[in-house]
Order: C-alpha cells, then sequence, then structure tokens
C-alpha cells in the first residue's frame, strides 16, 4: 500500500507538527525547572506554537503567556513556520509589557526559539532565554494547557473556510475573551501580584492529566461540557420534583 501510496480509510486527522529541533543550534539552559511560580507580572513568560486547520490550508499562531496573570501578553499568526512568527510574537509582548531586563522567556527547543533572528530580539529586549527538556511536554505545561484551551473553545467548535476567518476568530477569543471574561474565572488559581496586602503565594500551576495528550489537554473549568453536564443535572432534579409533585396529587 505504501508503494501504491494508497491508506485506509482512518478516523485519524492529519496532525500538523509544529516542534522541530535544529541539531546545529545552541541550546538555552532550562531556568524554570517546572517551577512554574511568579510573585509579579513580566517576571516569567512562557511560548509555544499551535496550529488551526482551515480550507485554505493552515495557520499558524504562536503565543507568549505571563505565569503570573495568565494572560496572553503576545501572540501572532503566520501560514509557515519561520522563525518571524515567534519574533512577531515576542514583539507584541514587549511592545505592550516593556518588562524590565532580567525577564525569563521559557519555550521548547523549536528551531523557531533557537533562530538567530529570536535570540538577537531576546537580547535586544534584555530577556532571558530558557528552554525545556526535548520531547517532554510538563517542562511547558501551562503554556500546553492555555493551547489546550484554544483548542477546546474554539478551533475544535468551528470550521474556517479562509485563513482570514480563522485570524478575526482567534483575535476575537484572545482579546475580549480569553484575556478579559476569562481573567476573572483563572484569578481564583493564578499567582497573585506582590502587594503590600499579599501574604503568602499561590501553589504552583497543576500539570496537565499525563493519560491525556498535552495537545487535546484537559478541557476548561467552564468548558461547554462542563456546562452540559451541569444542565443535564439540573433538569434531572427538575423532573424528579415534577414526579413527586405529581405522585403527591394522585395520592
Amino acid at each position: 500500500m505504501r508503494r501504491l501510496e494508497l491508506e485506509g480509510v482512518s478516523r485519524r486527522g492529519k496532525r500538523q507538527r509544529t516542534t522541530t529541533p535544529d541539531p546545529a543550534a545552541p541550546r538555552a539552559p532550562d531556568l524554570v525547572k517546572r517551577q512554574f511560580v511568579a510573585e509579579r507580572p513580566d517576571q516569567l513568560w512562557l511560548a509555544d506554537i499551535t496550529y488551526l486547520p482551515t480550507y485554505e490550508g493552515w495557520l499558524f499562531l504562536a503565543v507568549v503567556m505571563d505565569v503570573c496573570s495568565r494572560k496572553i501578553v503576545g501572540w501572532a499568526m503566520r501560514e509557515d513556520l519561520k522563525a518571524d512568527l515567534v519574533v512577531d510574537a515576542l514583539g507584541m509582548a514587549v511592545a505592550r509589557r516593556r518588562p524590565r531586563p532580567g525577564l525569563v522567556h521559557h519555550s521548547d527547543r523549536g528551531s523557531q526559539y533557537t533562530s538567530l533572528a529570536f535570540g538577537r530580539t531576546l537580547r535586544d529586549s534584555g530577556l532571558l532565554a530558557s528552554m525545556g527538556r526535548r520531547g517532554d511536554a510538563y517542562d511547558n505545561a501551562p503554556i500546553e494547557s492555555v493551547i489546550s484551551t484554544i483548542k477546546n473553545e474554539l478551533v475544535n467548535r468551528r470550521r474556517f473556510k479562509t485563513r482570514d476567518q480563522a485570524r478575526l476568530a482567534v483575535f476575537d477569543y484572545i482579546e475580549t475573551f480569553y484575556n478579559r471574561a476569562g481573567s476573572t474565572a483563572r484569578s481564583a488559581t493564578a499567582h497573585p501580584t506582590t502587594t503590600k496586602g499579599a501574604k503568602s503565594a499561590k501553589p504552583p500551576l497543576p500539570l496537565p492529566n499525563p493519560k491525556v495528550s498535552t495537545e487535546t489537554g484537559q478541557p476548561h473549568r467552564y468548558s461547554g461540557r462542563r456546562v452540559l453536564l451541569h444542565l443535564s443535572a439540573s433538569l434531572r432534579r427538575r423532573s424528579r420534583c415534577h414526579r413527586r409533585a405529581a405522585c403527591s396529587r394522585s395520592v
């Protein structure tokens, strides 16, 4: 079948690989070591790349998340996986936040993050590069969870005809929902900023379920599945109340 270029019918979809390490490029040390804790904003950023399928082809999305606020502070989209994708995402984050020198930028070992252009952008901004081990998603677990939330709440619920349609949907989701309405839901578990009344830091972010792929991950705490389960339970309780009332009237 391989020689005749045939393949069986399967439910499996084609997955796009976004992390391709460059064996010749130098790698930054792991400065985080799975300690995803930040006492103030703009102390630790996490970055990753994902993809969105459209009828026109793939659209790649790079995001940068602040660990303390858990907001997406930078993002960029392109039709290819060139280094400009992550450079643009980092450039947005730096222009928005204007962090002080010494901020740690943590990512995987993809060729985009080990490129000369990205390294020069980090140095010009006074940021420190940090990279996890190869093939270990737990070394960047919180940003994997963010990617999973975007997939579950946006990408897996829609079909995009064009890349421009996907770009508008991603912009609307990140800027009007995730970073605004979603920040209220995440504030219960996010690490507090350093204030005069702050007493103790929250525990580090939970790792994703090891039995589930980090690309699919766990659904968001306020995802559609959780809402449907809540509505189903409410309907069952209401049905039981109606049956009890009917039985009492008949007696």
